[in-house]
C-alpha cells in the first residue's frame, strides 16, 4: 500500500511539474509575441533602477512568478543586442 501511494504521489507530481512548465513557457511566449507588452515592459524598466521593483511590478502587471519574469527580460535583453 504504502508503494503503491509513493508511485501515486511521484506521477502526480510529474504530471503537475510538466502541466506548468508547458503553461508557463506558452505564457512567456504570448508577452514576447506581443509588441505592446514588450513597449511597456521597455518602460517599466527605463521608469525604474531597481531590480526589485521591475520584477515585482511585472509579476503583479502580467501574472508572472520570478522565474518567468526574469526568463522575459532576458529573451528581451537578448533581442535587442
Amino acid at each position: 500500500m504504502f508503494w503503491l501511494l509513493l508511485v501515486l504521489i511521484i506521477i502526480v507530481n510529474l504530471y503537475l511539474y510538466f502541466h506548468y512548465s508547458k503553461r508557463s513557457k506558452q505564457k512567456i511566449q504570448t508577452i514576447l509575441d506581443t509588441p505592446e507588452i514588450i513597449n511597456e515592459i521597455k518602460e517599466i524598466v527605463r521608469n525604474h533602477n531597481d531590480s526589485k521593483i521591475v520584477l515585482k511590478l511585472m509579476r503583479d502587471k502580467y501574472f508572472l512568478n520570478t522565474k518567468e519574469a526574469i526568463l522575459v527580460l532576458k529573451r528581451i535583453k537578448e533581442e535587442k543586442k
